[in-house]
Protein backbone atom coordinates (compact mmCIF):
# COMPACT_ATOMS: atom_id res chain seq x y z
CA UNK A 1 0.00 0.00 0.00
CA UNK A 2 3.13 2.25 0.87
CA UNK A 3 4.44 1.92 -2.95
CA UNK A 4 0.99 2.39 -4.94
CA UNK A 5 2.90 5.27 -6.40
CA UNK A 6 6.46 5.13 -6.06
CA UNK A 7 9.16 2.69 -4.96
CA UNK A 8 12.90 2.82 -3.96
CA UNK A 9 14.82 -0.32 -4.89
CA UNK A 10 17.72 -2.25 -3.14
CA UNK A 11 20.04 -0.07 -4.81
CA UNK A 12 18.48 3.10 -2.88
CA UNK A 13 16.99 4.44 -6.56
CA UNK A 14 13.54 5.90 -6.44
CA UNK A 15 11.16 4.93 -9.21
CA UNK A 16 7.92 6.46 -9.97
CA UNK A 17 5.09 5.41 -12.05
CA UNK A 18 4.06 9.46 -12.10
CA UNK A 19 6.34 11.53 -13.90
CA UNK A 20 7.51 15.09 -12.73
CA UNK A 21 7.67 15.92 -9.00
CA UNK A 22 4.46 18.23 -9.09
CA UNK A 23 2.36 15.45 -10.86
CA UNK A 24 3.69 12.83 -7.82
CA UNK A 25 2.63 15.74 -5.55
CA UNK A 26 -1.02 15.79 -6.31
CA UNK A 27 -1.71 12.39 -7.20
CA UNK A 28 -0.60 11.44 -3.24
CA UNK A 29 -1.76 14.45 -1.94
CA UNK A 30 -5.75 14.21 -4.21
CA UNK A 31 -6.75 12.06 -0.97
CA UNK A 32 -7.06 14.65 1.57
CA UNK A 33 -8.46 17.50 -0.70
CA UNK A 34 -11.70 15.38 0.28
CA UNK A 35 -10.72 15.42 3.70
CA UNK A 36 -10.40 18.54 4.45
CA UNK A 37 -14.23 19.59 2.15
CA UNK A 38 -15.87 17.42 4.38
CA UNK A 39 -14.37 18.78 7.75
CA UNK A 40 -14.89 22.44 6.21
CA UNK A 41 -18.70 21.56 5.62
CA UNK A 42 -18.94 19.83 8.70
CA UNK A 43 -17.17 22.88 10.58
CA UNK A 44 -19.92 25.35 8.73
CA UNK A 45 -22.83 23.23 9.61
CA UNK A 46 -21.82 23.24 13.13
CA UNK A 47 -21.39 26.98 13.74
CA UNK A 48 -24.86 27.48 11.42
CA UNK A 49 -26.17 25.19 14.45
CA UNK A 50 -24.45 26.89 17.21
CA UNK A 51 -25.74 30.37 15.65
CA UNK A 52 -29.28 29.43 15.96
CA UNK A 53 -29.26 27.91 19.09
CA UNK A 54 -27.90 31.22 20.61
CA UNK A 55 -30.20 33.10 18.98
CA UNK A 56 -33.29 31.40 20.03
CA UNK A 57 -31.90 31.20 23.56
CA UNK A 58 -31.89 34.79 23.36
CA UNK A 59 -35.01 35.24 22.35
CA UNK A 60 -36.55 33.39 25.07
CA UNK A 61 -34.28 34.70 27.90
CA UNK A 62 -35.44 37.36 29.73
CA UNK A 63 -33.31 40.13 31.65
CA UNK A 64 -33.66 43.20 33.87
CA UNK A 65 -35.26 45.32 31.62
CA UNK A 66 -35.92 49.92 31.38
CA UNK A 67 -38.82 49.09 34.52
CA UNK A 68 -36.86 47.38 36.67
CA UNK A 69 -38.58 44.09 36.09
CA UNK A 70 -37.13 40.82 33.98
CA UNK A 71 -39.18 41.02 30.93
CA UNK A 72 -36.99 42.30 28.30
CA UNK A 73 -35.66 39.02 26.26
CA UNK A 74 -31.64 39.37 25.59
CA UNK A 75 -31.73 39.83 22.27
CA UNK A 76 -32.69 43.36 22.00
CA UNK A 77 -29.45 44.21 24.20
Amino acid sequence: MLNKYTDVDENGQFNSNIKGLNQRFFQVTERLLSGRLCIASMSVGSARSCLYIAISYAQQRLAVGPKGESDTPIFNY
